[in-house]
């Protein structure tokens, strides 16, 4: 299946896909203040004894969404598969509260781009390794998982882990996360990551800084999958559903990301084949919070009049979110016989 900047010619198919980023559980090495100095990887911690609980009570959470998770992707790091492997327990467990999934139909990888910041920031000097490589054994790992549930098939994003001393963990936790909701877009997807990734994702949704996750805190979204019957498929934005399993698990600042732009959104329309009107209808831009802004102006303006003729427009707004003063039309082509529709963003 392929992504364009084009929608499908014709939408035959309208879905939602749902993406939960979770935080791994508590690590040892936070709790017992000895066990780095003995440990062989002190750069490597497993879980301690609340992290193992409490990744079997968010996943039992997680279970009575009864939204069935078709993929599980996780960090190489001890602590994260041995959450993972709690939670996918969890998962295809079953009660009264909800019906457990079927552990064949339940497809777990581990994923080099989720892994943990590789700098002074997440990892101590005095224990990362000296060489600055981070070696892990993959069938060891997987042997922690549940049987029956490793897809074996899957082509991983990352080929192989960042170099030690990466200085944008937070741009490749972004990347990550769409690759992966983008790779699979008719699943639904459970990342099991750092504290970072889901902040992260945090931010990108509300477009708000975040300052703590806690321990097995996770982000709950949904987007609109447009699939064409030519096997290609366009994406709407992701959606805030849910912040777990409290809504204490993750904290944000007050403040914007963004103090605010001055610019001025306009859009023209053209009949098929014709001109832009150069009268255009428009309204200025003032220190307004950027993705709040861009997002509700597109959903109103034409994903509702429209629906299955959205085209991605993440990108455009990252550039936003990062304060880049851009000029850019974002094209949004309507199948044929209809009028189709430009928006002209200009920061300033």
């Amino acid at each position: 299946m392929s992504s364009s900047s084009d929608p499908p010619t014709t939408t035959t198919t309208i879905l939602s896909q749902h993406v939960i980023v979770m935080r791994h559980g508590h690590r040892l090495d936070n709790f017992d203040a000895t066990w780095t100095a003995v440990a062989a990887r002190p750069w490597d911690p497993p879980l301690y004894h609340d992290g193992f609980v409490k990744a079997s009570d968010v996943g039992d959470r997680i279970r009575r969404l009864n939204l069935p998770i078709h993929r599980v992707f996780v960090s190489p790091f001890l602590r994260c598969v041995q959450t993972a492997a709690r939670v996918v327990e969890a998962l295809c467990g079953g009660d009264g509260d909800g019906e457990g999934l079927d552990p064949s139909k339940l497809k777990v990888a581990i994923e080099y781009g989720l892994c943990e910041m590789l700098n002074n920031d997440a990892i101590r000097s005095n224990v990362a390794p000296k060489d600055g490589r981070f070696d892990f054994n993959i069938p060891e790992l997987e042997a922690m998982l549940p049987a029956g549930t490793v897809d074996h098939s899957v082509t991983r994003v990352y080929k192989e882990l960042p170099r030690w001393g990466e200085s944008d963990a937070r741009s490749r936790y972004k990347s990550i996360i769409r690759a992966l909701a983008d790779k699979y877009p008719s699943e639904n997807l459970l990342l099991v990551t750092h504290g970072e990734g889901v902040g992260t994702f945090s931010s990108w949704l509300k477009g708000e800084r975040v300052y703590n996750v806690q321990y097995c805190g996770y982000v709950h979204a949904k987007r609109k999958i447009y699939l064409g019957d030519n096997s290609s498929y366009a994406s709407g934005i992701f959606e805030l559903l849910d912040i777990g399993p409290d809504e204490n698990s993750i904290s944000f600042e007050t403040s914007p990301m963004s103090d605010g732009v001055h610019g001025r959104i306009s859009y023209r329309t053209r009949t098929l084949g014709g001109e832009y009107d150069s009268s255009s209808p428009h309204f200025d831009i003032e220190s307004m919070p950027v993705v709040e802004h861009f997002y509700d102006f597109l959903f109103s303006a034409f994903c509702e009049r429209r629906a299955g003729n959205l085209v991605d427009h993440d990108d455009i707004a990252v550039e936003q979110e990062l304060g880049v003063h851009i000029q850019t039309a974002a094209n949004l082509v309507a199948s044929p016989n209809y009028t189709d529709m430009a928006f002209f963003i200009h920061l300033v």
